[in-house]
């Protein structure tokens, strides 16, 4: 009985593979035009999912990159349509918008911000929507998401110089300053924190072509010198470090307090920024109140409700849910379904009633509001098609 033999193997390379390997490649030494000739190649030959989602991304931002933002913005819709959960495209797609319509690129910036897989990314997600509120007139929201955000990443040169020309352009020049001296050193420590010396994936190749090499030494201590100067100016404008503590006190005594009002202002007091996180939580204490919450909900649950929905209002890292149960006594789904009440019955959001001219129409509308309601409860979009679950005493 003959055997049969096996014929050599032949190396045939698949074309797909091939036209992937070489995007890459010219993609690493930034020849742009030459990589989107050869992802519409790829785009052309083929009628997989999985590599048409890689052509539209990849073609989205290099035509960003390359500020051709009408192709772009077609290229990541579409990319957006074949996967609707991918944190980068949701941020290229705020990018595109952002020269255009401040309102649809906090919407996408939202969605990034929400989608977002871990502190580093979410910080620049932070970043640039608060650029955008910031735009939109919301300056205290922008310096509440900036904070935020370097809270989640420390010593971020991008987040420091956007924060730096926040406080500049609003004449806080004490802070400026001391932003500024922040700045300067972590410049000194890392010069660029961010950027990934690796072969990027689509989204750090984004993120590394719009944020660019931060700010030099020279330049950032030229600025400092400047406002050094209009400080001499304007010294009698400038409120001492005294005073402004004295500004910043709420007044809000954690004394002859009910016992669970009194442990939330004993822990929000504890947080960095904390007289912010005290007024807004004052001010929801005395609404759900009046309305009679504390005996609906109990008072411990009210207390731990507001306390998870104030640290996300303001952009804080949330104190984790097994600490509330902790401090609080109460289960941490008991919580998230008191939360979600509150910010139902008092339409808590982070951005106020938008303008007629806003330029959403009403699925953009829909999805502002839906995402807004899922960053502040920290629950998946697809959570709102569920009941709310049953209170615990």
């Amino acid at each position: 009985m003959s055997r049969l033999i096996a014929p050599p193997s032949l190396n045939v390379i698949d074309s797909a593979t091939w036209l992937r390997e070489r995007v890459e490649a010219l993609v690493s030494t930034g020849e742009s035009e030459q990589a989107i000739g050869y992802l519409h190649r790829l785009q052309a030959s083929t009628e997989d999912e999985a590599t048409r989602l890689y052509c539209h991304s990849y073609l989205g931002i290099l035509y960003l990159i390359s500020e051709d933002v009408a192709r772009a913005r077609a290229a990541l819709a579409e990319a957006n349509r074949l996967s609707p959960r991918e944190p980068y495209i949701a941020y290229a797609l705020g990018h595109c918008q952002s020269s255009h319509n401040d309102w649809q690129a906090t919407l996408y910036f939202f969605e990034a911000i929400h989608l977002a897989a871990s502190p580093h990314d979410r910080a620049e997600f932070m970043r640039s929507a608060a650029l955008s509120v910031q735009r939109l007139g919301l300056t205290e929201m922008a310096h509440a998401m900036m904070l935020g955000a370097l809270d989640r990443d420390l010593g971020n040169p991008w987040i420091l110089d956007a924060l730096a020309r926040l406080y500049e352009q609003e004449g806080m020049w004490m802070e400026t300053l001391d932003i500024l001296d922040g700045l300067i050193a972590a410049l000194a420590s890392a010069t660029s924190a961010m950027v990934v010396r690796t072969t990027p994936s689509v989204g750090q190749l984004l993120r590394n072509a719009l944020l660019g090499d931060p700010a030099g030494e020279q330049a950032l201590r030229k600025r400092t010198r400047a406002i050094n100067a209009r400080l001499r100016a304007n010294i009698d404008l400038v409120y001492g470090e005294h005073d402004r503590r004295l500004l910043e006190h709420t007044g809000l005594a954690p004394t002859n307090l009910p016992n669970a009002l009194h442990i939330l202002v004993r822990e929000l007091g504890l947080r960095e920024r904390s007289y912010q996180l005290l007024e807004s939580a004052q001010s929801l204490w005395a609404r759900a109140r009046h309305e009679r919450f504390d005996v609906f909900l109990t008072p411990n649950t009210l207390a731990a409700s507001i306390h998870w929905l104030v640290e996300r209002l303001h952009w804080r890292i949330p104190t984790p849910a097994t600490e509330l149960t902790t401090r609080y006594g109460v289960e941490a789904e008991t919580t998230r379904a008191a939360a979600r009440i509150l910010a139902e019955r008092f339409k808590i959001r982070f951005l106020p009633q938008r303008p007629d001219n806003a330029g959403l129409d009403a699925t953009e509308a829909e999805r502002l509001d839906r995402i807004q309601r899922a960053l502040l409860l920290d629950v998946d979009l697809s959570s709102f098609d569920t009941t709310v679950a049953m209170l615990g005493s």
